[in-house]
């Protein structure tokens, strides 16, 4: 019996498709997994794990670390902050706690990024913190004046939306810094719709939405 192209394609697809969200599904899963209770503080030691395509030459050294101690309803304390080596490594020393902990990661070029922990699953274990690179935002600025652009003030919030490619999934993200020069440079940040505000030195306001992806984002601004 002869069989088109079509379905031997859908054939494929029925049988590896179930199977690939088992194992998405599984790992996450497992990825959650911890356990909750009387965590005895300690060392909690981990490394990042660079995914998603990330370039070798992508530094994992100097990213922030937090540890967060998450209790059984859900609220959290920051216990612990630090940053990463040169092989991505961080080793913080925590306070006991009831309930779990929690990693955070953000800096540089990967997108923030939070596993669950636990001492007493196995205490002295390296926690895995998988990150994804992110975009990088570059927004430059002119005054048709030409009087000089020395800087200012932003805020950028967006909805991160359930993605492949994206370490976030239907969550609200939000950051705000300032910055000096002509040019506003932030990296780290999830592929998103995003809504940026930015008000510089000399009163100047302008407000922009722009869809992130993975990699450099320039625009230039005129006032």
């Amino acid at each position: 019996m002869d069989f088109s192209p079509r379905i031997a394609l859908l054939a494929l697809l029925l049988l590896v498709l179930p199977a690939a969200v088992t194992v998405l599904f599984l790992s996450r899963q497992a990825h959650r997994a911890v356990t909750a209770g009387a965590q005895p503080g300690g060392t909690l030691a981990g490394r990042l794990e660079p995914r998603g395509g990330a370039a070798p030459s992508a530094s994992v050294e100097g990213a922030d670390v937090e540890i967060a101690g998450v209790a059984i309803d859900g609220s959290s304390r920051v216990l612990a902050r630090g940053t990463t080596d040169a092989n991505g490594r961080f080793a913080l020393a925590v306070e006991p706690y009831q309930g779990t902990y929690e990693v955070r990661v953000r800096g540089g070029v990967w997108q923030p990024s939070a596993v669950p922990a636990s001492l007493l699953d196995s205490a002295g274990a390296e926690v895995l913190v998988p990150v994804h690179p992110g975009a990088r935002l570059e927004l430059g600025f002119a005054r048709r004046s030409k009087s000089a652009v020395r800087g200012g003030d932003w805020t950028l919030d967006g909805e991160v939306g359930r993605s492949w490619f994206s370490a976030w999934g239907g969550s609200r993200f939000e950051r705000s810094g300032s910055f000096t020069g002509p040019e506003l440079v932030v990296e780290g940040l999830p592929p998103m719709r995003a809504r940026i505000v930015v008000r510089l030195d000399g009163g100047d306001r302008t407000e922009l939405v722009i869809d992130l992806a993975v990699g450099p984002n320039r625009h230039t601004v005129e006032f």
